[in-house]
């Protein structure tokens, strides 16, 4: 199988999962919840600049591998839990303020949130590079199983 159709197969289930969480909240619960989209861009800028701009700051606390590139999985682990616990934060925190709200004014409030996250990344140019994103996001390396190739974390993901 090609890189191409690798990283594209890996791209359509990360989507999968965001069409998941929509389903949970529009299908079961029947509210326009357009708020899972920041929530889920909060943990991952969470996780990259943990894993990119802080590693120096947190690297002391955990052991570091001697393999140039990659991230250390007790170090990855803890950048999951953290952007977890802040993307859960601001979930709860939105959903605190919108509790009261119901039907279109749920969505159009869920909706002002996305679009507050959404400016504040791009716009925070010094912390997340603006529209280029993070760049230099190293490979983990959980259990001495290296993720080096695309393949592997789509075999991880399926």
């Amino acid at each position: 199988m090609s890189e191409y159709f690798i990283h594209l197969a890996i791209v359509c289930l990360l989507y999968f999962i965001l069409a998941q969480s929509f389903n949970l909240s529009f299908g079961l619960g029947r509210l326009l919840n357009l708020a899972h989209v920041a929530s889920y861009a909060l943990g991952a800028y969470t996780v990259a600049l943990l894993t990119t701009d802080y590693y120096d700051f947190f690297s002391p606390y955990f052991y570091t591998p001697e393999t140039f590139g990659e991230v250390s999985g007790s170090y990855i682990l803890f950048c999951i839990f953290c952007g977890t616990a802040i993307s859960t934060l601001f979930a709860y925190l939105i959903g605190v303020i919108s509790f009261k709200l119901s039907n279109d004014y749920f969505a159009i409030g869920s909706i002002a949130y996305s679009a507050i996250i959404i400016a504040l990344i791009t716009n925070w140019k010094e912390l997340t590079n603006g529209v280029l994103g993070v760049s230099g996001i190293p490979r983990p390396n959980v259990l001495n199983y290296s993720y080096q190739e695309n393949s592997v974390f789509l075999t991880g993901l399926v």
